[in-house]
């Protein structure tokens, strides 16, 4: 299925977003954090550690090993403070550069498809950072109360390259 994509703040290395739909302008799916600039209330935001969101977290979590379709993504947060996000926001640190820090043995006992604690040795060592960062919008799988930010402001389509784009310049999300 093709689904419809805005484009926030475009060009902005600091502020663009995407906004995937479901039903265009009605029902968003996902939203994928583009720009630098963009942080939760935690600080968790593109380019953080995986020692920093530790921190953040105040415990270990769980990530997928590195070479597969799901590489370096978070999956769980555990008992941790951001377990609220859980379902929600969904982090990645595929880092192209972070297997530059340990050896091909190291590297390799921490691929495949598995989850890994990142307080594992080797996780340490590598130390990647997020490049990936998406608040999605799924109904979540627990009951608990889910995070979803607020996004204020005034939108505007514009006549784009590819059809009609529709952008917000000063958007504020809380």
């Amino acid at each position: 299925d093709e689904m419809e994509v805005t484009v926030l703040f475009p060009g902005n290395s600091e502020k663009e977003l995407q906004v995937v739909w479901d039903k265009p302008f009605i029902k968003p799916v996902a939203v994928n954090i583009i720009g630098s600039g963009w942080k939760t209330p935690e600080g968790i935001a593109l380019g953080i550690s995986l020692k920093d969101l530790e921190k953040a977290n105040q415990s270990s979590f769980k990530l997928s090993g590195y070479e597969w379709d799901y590489a370096g993504a978070v999956t769980s947060y555990g008992k941790g403070q951001l377990s609220k996000y859980a379902n929600t926001l969904l982090i990645r640190f595929n880092d192209d550069d972070a297997y530059k820090h340990v050896s091909d043995a190291e590297y390799a006992s921490v691929m495949g498809d598995s989850d890994f604690s990142s307080g594992n040795k080797v996780m340490q060592k590598m130390n990647p950072v997020v490049k990936e960062m998406r608040i999605t919008f799924n109904k979540p799988e627990s009951t608990e109360s889910v995070y979803i930010p607020r996004v204020d402001g005034e939108w505007k389509i514009v006549e784009g390259v590819c059809g009609k784009v529709c952008t917000m310049d000063n958007a504020q999300i809380s």
